[in-house]
C-alpha cells in the first residue's frame, strides 16, 4: 500500500517514456475521422455551466436534477423503460495464452438482444484468486480500433493487472457490421445498451460486482460516461480526451453515437413525457459522483485542451457534495487526441489505488499484438449465427421492445432517480463446441500466473 501512495501521485504529471507519440492532425470543424460523415461537431456555451451550478446547492437538490437529466437522456434514447433482457448466450473461442503476463485472449460473442451481436475480446489473467475486477473497453472512431496495438496492449496489461478486460467494438465497426454506424434514429442507443450487456458478460464470468469499470477515448470515451451516467453498477470511470472544451464551449459531440442523432442533451418539447432539461458532457460526467472518475485529457487536443479549468471546476463542485472530491482527478497530458502510452499510465496507476489492483506500473513491452485475423470472432470455422439480423428495421423493432408512449403534460422523475439494475443472474458463457465455459481461467493450455498483489 506505501509503494500506491507514492506512486499514484504521479498520474498528475504527464510522462512520456515511450517513442514519441503521435499527434491528431484533425481539427474540430470537420467531422471526427470514422465518424458519421455531414455530422457537423457542435458545442454548447461553456456559460452553461454556470447556469446547471445555479439549479443546485446541495446533495439533495444536486440529485433532483441529476434524476431528471438520467431520465430525459434514457426516454431521448427510446430506452426507457430499459427492454426486457435476453439471454446473451455468450460463445468464447481460439483461447491465446500470452506467459510473459500471465493472461490468456479469447475471442468473444454474444447477443445484446435477439439477433444483434457483440464482438469483442476477453482477456483474463491466469489463476488469479477472485473475484477480480471488470473492466470494459471502449475504442474511438476509426475502421477497426479493436484490432490496433494499442488497444490490445492497454487491455492485456489491464489484464495483467489481475483484471477481466472486455474490449469491444462500437456499432458499425469491426465485425459489429450488422448496421451501418451512422444511423441516427439507433445508434446511441444500441452502443449505450451493448455495453450495459457488456456488464452483464462480466458478471457472468465471476467479475466483482463492486469493481466494474470502463474507460475509452474519443467516442469511446463519451460511451464511457454516458454509460457511467446510466448504469450505477459501473464504478470507475475513465473518459479520455472528450469531457470539456475550450473557453468559448464544451464539446457536445460530433457523431450520431454521441448523442447528436438522437438529442440526447437536451428537451423542451411540451406535453412530451419528458420534464424539460439541458446538459453538456461535462454535465453528464458528473452523473457518475460519487464513484470513482479520472478525466484523461489532453492540452493539444482540439477537443477538450482546457479540462483543468473548463472540466474540474464543476466535477469537483458535485463531489464535493459527496464528500467524494479525492474520488475524482485529471490526468492532462501534451500528445493530442489518443490513448497513447502516457494515459494508459495514468490509467493503470488509477485503477491500482482505487481499484486494488497491481502491479501499478505493468510491462506494456511483454505483449505481443495478434493479427486481426487471431482476434476475429467470426472466422471461417466460426461463422455469425445465419438468424443475425441485418435489417436495420428489425434491428431497431429488436432494440426498442418497449416503445416509449407520449404522455400528456410534464412528468417529475423521482428525486436521485438513478437507474439501478439488478445484478446479472450467473448465466454462463459457452464455448463454441456448446460446452459451459469456466468462470475462471483453468485447461493445460494455460500457464501458471505470477501473483499478483491486489491491497485492501
Amino acid at each position: 500500500m506505501r509503494i500506491l501512495r507514492i506512486l499514484f501521485p504521479l498520474f498528475l504529471f504527464p510522462l512520456c517514456l515511450s517513442a514519441p507519440c503521435a499527434q491528431s492532425s484533425w481539427t474540430p470543424t470537420e467531422p471526427l475521422p470514422g465518424s458519421c460523415a455531414g455530422t457537423a461537431p457542435s458545442r454548447s456555451p461553456t456559460s452553461l455551466l454556470k447556469t446547471f451550478q445555479s439549479q443546485y446547492s446541495n446533495r439533495a437538490q444536486w440529485e433532483t436534477r441529476a434524476g431528471i437529466v438520467r431520465e430525459g437522456m434514457q426516454r431521448k434514447m427510446k430506452l426507457f423503460p430499459w427492454p426486457q433482457k435476453a439471454p446473451l448466450k455468450a460463445v468464447i473461442h481460439s483461447r491465446k495464452t500470452v506467459a510473459a503476463l500471465g493472461i490468456t485472449v479469447e475471442n468473444v460473442f454474444f447477443e445484446s438482444f435477439p439477433g444483434f451481436f457483440v464482438t469483442g475480446n476477453l482477456y483474463r489473467p491466469v489463476n488469479a484468486a477472485g473475484p477480480l475486477p471488470g473492466i470494459l473497453r471502449v475504442h474511438g472512431h476509426g475502421t477497426a480500433p479493436r484490432f490496433d496495438p494499442d488497444f490490445q496492449t492497454h487491455c492485456a496489461a489491464m489484464a495483467s493487472m489481475g483484471a477481466i478486460v472486455f474490449g469491444y467494438d462500437m456499432v458499425g465497426k469491426g465485425e459489429s457490421d450488422q448496421v451501418a454506424h451512422c444511423f441516427p434514429e439507433g445508434v446511441m442507443a444500441a452502443q449505450t445498451w451493448n455495453t450495459m450487456r457488456s456488464v452483464d458478460l462480466l458478471l457472468s464470468l465471476g467479475a466483482d460486482s463492486t469493481r466494474i469499470g470502463i474507460t475509452g477515448e474519443s467516442g469511446g470515451g463519451t460511451q464511457a460516461y454516458i454509460a457511467a451516467a446510466l448504469d450505477t453498477r459501473i464504478a470507475l470511470t475513465m473518459p479520455g480526451v472528450i469531457v470539456g472544451g475550450t473557453a468559448e464551449g464544451i464539446w457536445m459531440g460530433g457523431c450520431n453515437c454521441e448523442g447528436t442523432g438522437m438529442g440526447i442533451h437536451k428537451d423542451t418539447i411540451p406535453n412530451n413525457g419528458i420534464t424539460d432539461y439541458e446538459t453538456n458532457s461535462v454535465d453528464m460526467a458528473a452523473l457518475a459522483a460519487p464513484r470513482f472518475q479520472l478525466i484523461l485529457s489532453d492540452a493539444k487536443d482540439p477537443l477538450a485542451p482546457d479540462a483543468p479549468t473548463t472540466t474540474m471546476p464543476y466535477l469537483r463542485n458535485v463531489y464535493r457534495l459527496y464528500g467524494a472530491e479525492a474520488d475524482v482527478g485529471n490526468f492532462h497530458d501534451t500528445t493530442g487526441h489518443n490513448y497513447h502510452f502516457n494515459k494508459r499510465m495514468a490509467s493503470y496507476r488509477f485503477l491500482a489505488a482505487k481499484f486494488r489492483m497491481g502491479p501499478a506500473l505493468p510491462n506494456e513491452s511483454a505483449y505481443a499484438p495478434y493479427p486481426d485475423e487471431a482476434l476475429r470472432c467470426f472466422p471461417a470455422d466460426h461463422p455469425r449465427p445465419a438468424y443475425a439480423l441485418t435489417d436495420k428495421a428489425k434491428i431497431l423493432a429488436g432494440l426498442f421492445s418497449k416503445p416509449v408512449t407520449a404522455v400528456a403534460g410534464k412528468r417529475t422523475p423521482v428525486a436521485n432517480a438513478a437507474i439501478h439494475f439488478p445484478f446479472a443472474s450467473a448465466e454462463p458463457a459457452f464455448t463454441a463446441d456448446g460446452k459451459q465455459a469456466p468462470a475462471g481461467n483453468s485447461g493445460s493450455d494455460l500457464a501458471p500466473m505470477q501473483s499478483i498483489l491486489l491491497t485492501r
